[in-house]
């Protein structure tokens, strides 16, 4: 892997660790829009994403 691939899938964890944690934050707090918005960026990133789906189907529940 070069340099280059290298940075962005550094970038790219990095992004995923940060949208896990908002999103969480979002849900915790009862923030609907925060939660929808980084639960979001995180299954954009990674479609799989267990806690990206999770949010994403508790959301029609919140408040």
């Amino acid at each position: 892997m070069d340099r280059e691939n290298q940075r962005r899938s550094c970038q790219e964890k990095d992004l995923l660790k940060a949208y896990t944690y908002l999103a969480m934050v979002a849900y915790t707090a009862n923030n609907k829009d925060d939660a929808k918005l980084y639960s979001d960026k995180l299954i954009s990133l990674d479609p799989a994403n267990s806690v990206g789906t999770q949010i994403q189907k508790a959301l029609p529940a919140m408040k």
